[in-house]
């Protein structure tokens, strides 16, 4: 789902978010311990949030595809 604003198309806010997860993670070649430092949450909040998004991964392992 998503609207457009002056022609523009707004994206919605779970979008944006599981776009910038994954973009850190890409970033931080997986490493989750880095990527939560980026992000400012914890390990186990990214965790949380890459299974809600379906990012894969997710499990105890300090990496992610």
């Amino acid at each position: 789902m998503s609207d457009t604003i002056d022609g523009s198309r707004v994206k919605p806010l779970r979008e944006v978010r599981k776009e910038h997860i994954l973009h850190v993670l890409r970033s931080a070649d997986g490493d989750l311990d880095r990527a939560g430092r980026i992000l400012g949450i914890s390990v186990a909040s990214l965790r949380r949030r890459i299974k809600e998004y379906g990012l894969g991964g997710g499990d105890k392992t300090e990496k992610v595809d």
